[in-house]
């Protein structure tokens, strides 16, 4: 059987914690997708040995369900990109909350109801991980370049990443 390791290329100490849970998702996804198609494949080959219309018919499907494991596996590797972006921001702001500063004003109730200043700090962090999860990918990219965060080194990775990201959502919906 094929395997993946994905430890092998980047080493977890020397990552964030949202890095460590994305390369361990990524790691388990990349390990079931791989037994998946060693499996197709294996089927495949038993199936040419028989030369009749059905099992001509059944190498058909297998090719119909790969494409089905290959679409599950990117959509689900989207999403545990968009996770590891939300993770790493939730990072970030819990370790430089005043990034948060100017975006929200805070009600006299909410302050009373707070019991500690770290809880009210881990809630606005929560509500703004959560509402730029939900506005889509390029405000989050905005939202972040605003504040001096650039999310990816070359300006075309944007694009792709918009992309990618356009396809899952045809492919989900």
């Amino acid at each position: 059987m094929t395997t993946f390791d994905i430890r092998t290329i980047i080493k977890p100490t020397e990552t964030t914690v949202a890095a460590r849970a994305f390369l361990e998702r990524t790691s388990h996804d990349m390990g079931f997708l791989f037994f998946v198609l060693d499996q197709l494949g294996a089927e495949a080959k038993k199936l040419d040995a028989v030369k009749t219309v059905a099992a001509r018919q059944a190498q058909l499907q297998l090719i119909e369900y790969a494409s089905v494991a290959q679409q599950q596996f990117f959509c689900r590797y989207v999403d545990s990109f968009l996770s590891y972006i939300s993770d790493l921001l939730r990072e970030v702001l819990r370790k430089k909350p005043d990034i948060l500063a100017g975006t929200e004003k805070i009600k006299t109730e909410r302050l009373l109801k707070a019991t500690s200043l770290q809880e009210l700090v881990d809630e606005v962090i929560e509500e703004q991980v959560s509402s730029l999860s939900f506005a889509g990918f390029r405000e989050l990219c905005e939202w972040l370049g605003k504040r001096g965060i650039e999310l990816y080194p070359d300006s075309g990775d944007e694009s792709r990443l918009v992309e990618a990201i356009a396809i899952r959502n045809l492919i989900v919906h």
